[in-house]
């Protein structure tokens, strides 16, 4: 099980080790001042597929729950920008399928496909920049952890209406209201 901050991590050290020269690594988006000038890679969680019928809730202990979801599509925009674009692109989506790249990702999350590369290359401030962008599915089970949200008090008030009985009761976690052990 892992957190989408264990597999941005993995999916960033993959696009670091199959990189063809050394590239600036942005998670996220750039914008136009923080364009960095050598060759680099973006890539940024674009969707995630959850199935409302999938999550686990586990309760720990009294204080602390974990809700689980399993196999989660996961799909990131990936983007070469600068030199070879197309050529540091393909070498990714070729050497992705590697036995030792996929078992980098394995570590923590499971390789599902990668999309067609598309060129968009175009004129970024004024120069020409090559541009090339694909998206990668990854399958993982993510776990979040929070503080159990219990109810240690509640209110209730009985009416039955043909006897005139009226009374109030307040229910204590762990306490029988009826005096009883």
């Amino acid at each position: 099980m892992a957190t989408l901050l264990e597999v941005q991590r993995a999916l960033g050290q993959v696009l670091k080790d199959l990189a063809d020269v050394p590239r600036v690594m942005v998670v996220g988006r750039v914008s136009e001042g923080a364009v960095p000038k050598s060759p680099y890679i973006v890539y940024r969680l674009d969707k995630i597929q959850m199935d409302p019928q999938d999550p686990t809730v586990i309760v720990d202990d009294a204080n602390t729950q974990q809700v689980m979801a399993n196999a989660t599509p996961l799909e990131y925009v990936v983007e070469w920008v600068g030199g070879d674009a197309m050529g540091a692109a393909f070498r990714f989506s070729n050497l992705i399928f590697a036995t030792q790249r996929t078992a980098d990702l394995y570590a923590v999350c499971g390789f599902l496909d990668i999309s067609d590369l598309m060129d968009l290359s175009g004129l970024e401030l004024g120069t020409m920049r090559a541009r090339v962008q694909a998206r990668v599915t990854l399958n993982a089970s993510l776990t979040s952890t929070a503080a159990a949200e219990t109810i240690e008090h509640q209110g209730l008030r009985v009416i039955e209406q043909p006897h005139s009985f009226d009374k109030t009761f307040t229910v204590t976690q762990g306490v029988n209201p009826h005096g009883n052990s």
